[in-house]
Order: structure tokens, then sequence, then C-alpha cells
């Protein structure tokens, strides 16, 4: 595996913000949102927060050319994404789980999702989900969430 001694500078900066965001979606709610809407509303800013803060981070940095695109498609999905969690946010101040669903479903959309793919092979990095030995796998081969590999 991959380490901060075996990657370059644009690597690291691309894998400290996903990992950043990652950190934050790992810290989920461990009830539905209809049990702990108010948890929920709470995550969700976090969330949102996250988005906000990595995308910065990423506008921030010049890349190289062939990831220049890329990265700023990753940029505009993570901007797509922290709007649906500020609906979120909203939704949930507004005691609406209906809606709460509808925009948590839509921001997670952007997790790990195309853009991030490609953002990650622009750069040289991994872009197969690892597979886990803890029964985290959802049926599918595929795994059911955390982060790709290096």
């Amino acid at each position: 595996r991959a380490d901060e001694t075996t990657l370059d500078t644009y690597q690291i900066a691309l894998l400290k913000s996903l990992n950043s965001l990652d950190t934050v979606l790992w810290k989920e709610p461990e009830d539905y949102p209809e049990d702990d809407l108010r948890g929920y509303q709470d995550w969700s800013q976090d969330v949102h927060d996250s988005l906000d803060e990595q995308i910065k981070v990423l506008r921030a940095n010049s890349w190289p050319a062939a990831a220049e695109k890329p990265v700023a498609a990753l940029v505009k999905d993570m901007e797509h994404a922290r709007d649906e969690w500020a609906k979120a946010v909203t939704a949930a101040e507004d005691d609406d789980v209906d809606t709460y669903y509808l925009h948590y479903d839509k921001g997670y959309e952007y997790v790990d999702g195309a853009s991030t793919v490609t953002a990650r092979k622009a750069l040289g990095l991994a872009t197969k989900r690892p597979t886990y030995d803890d029964g985290g796998e959802d049926g599918g081969g595929e795994s059911g969430g955390g982060e790709l590999n290096v």
C-alpha cells in the first residue's frame, strides 16, 4: 500500500481531502433519521462544512495539466453535494424527514462517484474499491463503503 513516502504532493493533497470527508461521513448517527433527526441535522451540517473546506483546499492547489479538468469536475460535484447537504440540514430543522431523506440520498450520490474515480485515475491513484474481511460486502462483490485504495 502506498503512503506519503511513495506519493507525490498532488496525490497526497487529493487523498487527504477525500479522507477528511470520509472521516466525517463515517460519523453518521446510528439511529434512523426519523429516530434522531437532530443528530442527523448536526451531522449533515458537519458533512456540509467538510465539503466546503475540501472544496477550498482543492481549489487552492495547482494541479498537473492532466488532472486539472478531472479535479475541477470533482470540485463541481462536491459543490452540488454541499448544496444537497445544506438542504438536508434545512429539512431537519423543519422536522421534515421525507425531504431530509431526499437530500441525504442526493448528497450521497456524489460520494466516491465517477468524478472521484476520474480525478484519482488522472493522478495515478488506484480506482478499485477495497475488499474487507469483516463481512462488509454488500453481496455484489463490491465493498459497502469506505475509502478507495491508494
